[in-house]
């Protein structure tokens, strides 16, 4: 008990001392390091096992850990040598890409991952869907003849052709927008994240394959000459095959290099003549993309609606860049705001002054997120989270990112209306707006895996709003921990928000003349690593709910 009080006692200290910061210093570093629950506790309960999103991926995922243990089972009483070779050649395969990489990522870890810790990394799933597709189908067919009546029915549905396709070609958008180095994105590590889990020659070839025909010419080199380099390691196939492949590379690369295409970046500066010139001189050759981030140093954000989103400012957002104003910057501040919902204060910071953009940190406490996170596995449903329209990246369009994320709405069916109801007490707070039942939408939550985007949008559209039932504003809420990735990106703003797990950000749909607030444009980045868990909290009202203001342009 004292040790809660004195702790009491320092926030109070604090808060008085300094109620608004300079952002030099870091909210979440302010004070203390170790924050105390709001609920007065300080013992933290463990969330559910977050491997378990997507229902399909989730289910390949355990229905193939299934079909190895029965394989296991079988094995020592399979007769015919043909199957039996058939058989040990899939249980080699399973367990080097998924026990042994899990080993691996776990020992960098410093702990021990189950199977479902497949859907967190993009390269499992991957290798996962190679393995449904191009082995099992063959496999199971020779089961079935030499055991008609005895080889059960593992999985549900299989991923198609067109499912891997799609995949491959998001793999190969995760390097191009998140600008990797290609050798290091190979062997697993991603910026300062090393997972120890590669690809191998023949994944890299097809990665190569998949960038030459969305164009992406300098991806494709490199995944061809990262082919090249593991097969002469791992001797998995000649290395000379892969010539006549590179040679092709290049003669598009350098037949197309004037191509005006504002999606596309992936052209290096300069074109390159020869297969041999480029191998020679591959350390000198930089990627348009690569060269517009070192060069410019001033973000374009007009606020105009048609000049809102290109690709170059989408992956310079993503990667954490920030491009407010020092003007801007100078207004922004961090304050503890005590509300009368408790004696703990939220640690508030100010991201964007006009229009409004809060980051609430620490807003949820992890016990909270328990019970949405486990209505979402029990209730989720599939849904499209990626690009749509011209402005998309055509890489990323497809059928299976349907598989990649997963959405719920909390309905009367809940077990706990309690906690949605301090939650939009809590909400209501903090925005200054009513965000009770009856003026909000219902709680939604969502889950995403590695690959999963969500394209540039509005929340509130006049299309289907009217004046008297429109979103007013917006509360996400980070329910969890993504490993890398899954920043939400504000074109307009210059900026991305990091989901900070258990903090929140509000940001106003409407301006105070009841139009959309059109600055607020913005998006999901790709999550690289790891599950994104979001709740959203649309608050809704009228005309009449707006504050009014002498300026017609607010």
């Amino acid at each position: 008990m004292p040790s809660i009080i004195l702790a009491i006692l320092a926030l109070l200290f604090c808060a008085s001392s300094a109620l608004e910061l300079s952002l030099n210093n870091s909210c979440k570093e302010y004070c203390t390091s170790e924050s105390i629950p709001l609920d007065g506790t300080s013992e933290k309960e463990d969330p559910p096992a977050t491997g378990v999103l997507s229902h399909t991926v989730a289910s390949w995922i355990h229905q193939e850990y299934q079909f190895y243990m029965y394989l296991l089972d079988i094995f020592q009483t399979v007769l015919n040598e043909d199957l039996a070779d058939y058989i040990e050649s899939y249980l080699d395969l399973y367990e080097e890409q998924v026990l042994n990489s899990l080993f691996n990522w776990g020992t960098v870890l410093g702990q021990e991952l189950d199977v479902t810790s497949v859907s967190k990394h993009p390269f499992l799933i991957f290798k996962m869907l190679r393995r449904l597709v191009l082995e099992y189908p063959d496999l199971q067919k020779a089961l079935s003849e030499e055991f008609p009546q005895n080889v059960p029915d593992f999985f549900d549905t299989l991923p198609r052709n067109e499912d891997l396709a799609e995949y491959t070609s998001l793999l190969v958008s995760l390097k191009y927008l998140s600008s990797f180095n290609i050798s290091d994105f190979c062997r697993g590590t991603f910026g300062q994240i090393v997972t120890n889990i590669s690809l191998s020659a023949s994944e890299s070839l097809s990665l190569a394959q998949a960038a030459f025909n969305y164009q992406f010419y300098s991806s494709a080199l490199e995944f061809l000459v990262n082919a090249q380099d593991v097969a002469r390691d791992t001797g998995e196939f000649d290395p000379e095959n892969i010539e006549n492949d590179l040679a092709w590379a290049v003669i598009e690369h350098d037949a197309n290099w004037n191509t005006k295409n504002p999606l596309n970046y992936d052209f290096y500066t300069k074109k390159l003549g020869s297969v041999t010139n480029y191998l020679k001189n591959r350390g000198t050759f930089i990627t348009k993309l690569n060269f517009l981030k070192s060069e410019r140093s001033v973000y374009n954000h007009t606020g105009e609606v048609d000049n809102l989103w290109t690709n170059e400012q989408y992956q310079l957002l993503c990667s954490g860049r920030n491009f407010q104003t020092e003007n801007q910057k100078r207004r922004l501040k961090c304050w503890y705001n005590f509300l009368p919902s408790g004696i703990f204060p939220y640690k508030m910071e100010l991201l964007n002054e006009d229009p409004r953009l809060l980051k609430i940190h620490e807003f949820l406490r992890p016990r909270m997120a328990i019970p949405l996170k486990k209505y979402l596995l029990k209730t989720g449903q599939e849904t499209y989270a990626g690009f749509k329209g011209d402005e998309a990246i055509h890489a990323f369009q497809g059928r299976f990112l349907n598989k990649l994320s997963t959405y719920t709405r909390f309905d009367e069916d809940f077990e706990n209306p309690q906690l949605v109801k301090e939650l939009e007490r809590e909400v209501s707070l903090i925005s200054n707006l009513d965000a009770s039942a009856s003026h909000s939408e219902l709680l939604h939550a969502s889950s995403s895996l590695p690959g999963a985007v969500f394209g540039p949008h509005h929340d509130s559209h006049d299309d289907y709003e009217t004046l008297f039932n429109f979103r007013l504003a917006t509360m996400l809420i980070y329910l969890g921990d993504t490993i890398m990735g899954g920043r939400t990106a504000f074109y307009n703003l210059g900026l991305s928000v990091e989901p900070e797990p258990y903090s929140a950000i509000l940001w106003d749909n409407r301006r105070k003349n009841c139009e959309v607030e059109v600055r607020n444009f913005h998006g999901g980045c790709p999550v690289i690593l790891g599950d994104k868990w979001l709740s959203n909290k649309w608050i809704i009202g009228s005309i009449q709910d707006r504050r009014c203001s002498t300026n017609p342009l607010e």
